[in-house]
């Protein structure tokens, strides 16, 4: 709770939302007069929640107030990487088998050449050309195998994730599981929220009555000095 700490005041409980204001026979050393403009300006326009809310989203971190919907944005984006990840899947698996056919339309082609030539009649080289071609054919079926596989195996995999973890009420286009997350948080945050609040009040009448006791010390000083 110190990052909503805007002064520099001697009495550091008024950091904690569990401990009480200073009593005013304790009263801390008054703020500066930034601080001080900073406060007529808060109140003037009602605006210190609003004010608190921007440090927390300066700071970006998840256990602030309201954080927690990076988190449900991050869950609502995993129906669309599934999306990509399937996609993904999908161009590969058509690379695999594109090549595989090439690969079987190459090897069909030389081993024509290769029979038909009667310069390989008797050579001693037939042998290394017949088995490039016999390791093209092999390695065609390897790659139809692996096109094979990754649909039915992984992109079946991750659309029938998708379909069991992102289903979607009728007439709503939100997922059931982003709301189920958001409503949780909403939840869990929602006392903390209220002991926020709590906190925000007290802080800013805290700091009136700094700004007042400033400003009463500063009119017996002149009185004083008037006096004398």
């Amino acid at each position: 709770f110190d990052r909503w700490h805007l002064g520099n005041v001697t009495d550091r409980r008024i950091s904690s939302p569990c401990a009480p204001c200073s009593p005013l026979s304790r009263v801390p050393r008054a703020p500066t007069a930034m601080h001080d403009r900073i406060i007529k300006g808060s109140i003037r326009s009602n605006k210190s929640e609003k004010l608190a809310e921007r440090v927390f989203q300066a700071r970006r971190n998840f256990w602030d107030h309201k954080q927690y919907k990076r988190v449900v944005k991050r869950v609502d984006d995993g129906a669309s990487l599934c999306d990509d990840l399937m996609k993904m899947v999908q161009e590969r698996a058509a690379i695999e088998r594109k090549y595989g056919s090439v690969l079987r339309a190459w090897a069909r082609r030389w081993e024509k050449r290769i029979e038909a030539g009667a310069e390989m009649t008797g050579s001693t080289v037939k042998e290394a050309w017949s088995a490039l071609v016999d390791h093209a054919d092999s390695m065609c079926n390897v790659h139809h195998h692996v096109a094979d596989r990754l649909m039915s195996e992984v992109h079946t995999d991750v659309a029938r994730w998708k379909r069991e973890k992102y289903s979607r009420p009728l007439l709503s286009s939100e997922y059931k599981l982003v709301r189920q997350v958001r409503t949780e948080f909403e939840a869990a945050q929602q006392p903390w929220s209220r002991l926020q609040r709590k906190m925000l009040k007290s802080k800013r009448e805290y700091y009136l009555c700094c700004a007042a006791v400033e400003s009463l010390s500063r009119k017996v000083g002149d009185a004083e000095a008037a006096h004398d």
